[in-house]
């Protein structure tokens, strides 16, 4: 609750209400930020684990073509001794290699599954079946008599036992086809083929299990997503209505007060509050200032009474039949002035003023004109209703007679006329002039215009 002078505004202001959304905003877009790179690293998890099983297995697919060509080239060498097919070996050797050192990095990379221990037995049985071949190679060479310094920086040849050392050349051949034929031999080439399948297999289901599993995890946080969007739009939704509830409608409503030139309501944010509770404080004011200007224009300053621009606006509200119009004027006010002082003149009128108040109804007039002079107006009555009005002014006289500790004995003459016919101020004003004039002439007395000859 904050405090501004005397009032206390039960609300938050319109820059409070922005920081909250601004920070809401901002912890909403965080959130979604997060659950968009969640989704990334998923998405890009499922694309590495698809790119590990295509690359594995077309390692695997080609390690196998390659294998069952080595076999026929080092097959074919040890058979007729023809030196090129031991080149095209050592070739496929080379790209063996190269293969099982992709292979050896898609083994690090599924550490700890099934499909790791698979290829791990295809790696030991290329081990087994090379080992075999490099054996065979070693009596082939021996056996046809090549150079096999030739070849030692490709090939690991194994040291021949003192047995095989003394086996005649065609024996060492011999020998050397029968290590590629053998069982032994056949068993390392159907363990390595079906080795290469359980792992094309195993790759394959771990690729489709991991698969699922991203798939869940990309489906947990696109969930999480659209929650966040959701939740999002209702924030956003729930700001414009708080706005408008809280700014706009109270505006707009304050809008159509002021067109109305009515209060305000003080509702709302708190800065729509205090615009509005400033307005109807300044609106007070000015009302305040409005009465007291309409006031000090419509009634005399000394006195109190109606002045002269009161007299000429309430013309409009006379009855054109139904009224007595009387001047007053003080009998030798000037002497009271140049005797007593200006201050004991105005205490005079003053006191004039209170008499012919007190005397008057509240449907009469009773204004001060200027100076000295007076003017009554007692509506509703007719010439009839002249005794009434004698005795009505009589009691005035004899009030104004009656000398106080402020003022000296007051005598007054009065001039009065009646309405007839259309309404005419001036013909009216002047006959009750006419009337005062023959009035002051004897002094303390009141003259109707119809008598005035």
């Amino acid at each position: 609750m904050e405090e501004k002078g005397n009032r206390k505004y039960k609300a938050i202001s319109i820059r409070t209400f922005g920081i909250i959304m601004i920070v809401v905003a901002f912890i909403m877009a965080i959130i979604l930020q997060y659950s968009v790179h969640d989704v990334k690293v998923a998405s890009d998890r499922t694309q590495e684990m698809s790119d590990i099983y295509i690359d594995g297995q077309i390692s695997l697919v080609n390690m196998k073509t390659s294998s069952d060509a080595m076999v026929e080239r080092v097959r074919t060498f040890v058979a007729t001794g023809d030196i090129r097919y031991l080149e095209e070996y050592i070739d496929n050797l080379s790209d063996a290699e190269s293969r099982a050192k992709t292979l050896d990095e898609i083994v690090e990379k599924l550490n700890g599954t099934s499909s790791h221990d698979q290829i791990q037995l295809v790696m030991k049985e290329i081990d087994n079946m090379i080992e075999a071949e490099m054996h065979s190679l070693k009596l082939a060479l021996t056996g046809y008599e090549i150079d096999e310094t030739k070849y030692t920086d490709k090939l690991i040849l194994p040291e021949l036992s003192d047995e095989e050392s003394k086996l005649s050349h065609e024996q060492m051949i011999d020998k050397a086809n029968e290590l590629l034929f053998n069982e032994e031999y056949q068993i390392y080439r159907n363990q390595f083929a079906d080795n290469i399948e359980q792992c094309i297999r195993s790759l394959s289901e771990y690729t489709s299990l991991h698969r699922q599993d991203s798939y869940d995890t990309i489906t947990y946080y696109q969930n999480n997503q659209r929650i966040a969007i959701t939740i999002s739009l209702i924030l956003v939704i729930l700001d414009v209505i708080v706005f408008w509830i809280f700014v706009v409608k109270p505006i707009s409503n304050n809008v159509a007060h002021i067109n109305k030139n009515e209060y305000l309501e003080v509702r709302g944010l708190k800065d729509v509050q205090i615009m509005a509770d400033a307005y109807n404080r300044m609106y007070d004011r000015i009302e305040k200032d409005k009465e007291k200007l309409s006031y000090e224009a419509s009634h005399d300053s000394l006195t109190g009474l109606l002045n002269r621009n009161a007299y000429n606006l309430s013309q409009s509200d006379l009855d054109d039949t139904n009224f007595c119009f009387i001047l007053l004027d003080v009998d030798d006010f000037k002497g009271f002035n140049d005797t007593f002082g200006h201050d004991v003149g105005d205490k005079v009128l003053q006191k004039i003023a209170r008499v012919l108040s007190s005397n008057a109804r509240s449907e009469d007039y009773v204004f001060r004109l200027g100076g000295d002079e007076f003017a009554i107006v007692l509506q509703g009555v007719k010439e009839e209703n002249r005794n009434i009005i004698e005795k009505k002014m009589e009691k005035v006289r004899n009030d104004l007679l009656i000398k106080d500790d402020d003022t000296p004995v007051i005598k007054i003459s009065l001039g009065a006329t009646f309405s007839s016919g259309k309404l005419d101020m001036d013909r009216i004003y002047k006959e009750a002039d006419v009337a005062l004039y023959r009035a002051k002439e004897e002094k303390n007395r009141m003259v109707f215009y119809e008598d005035v000859n």
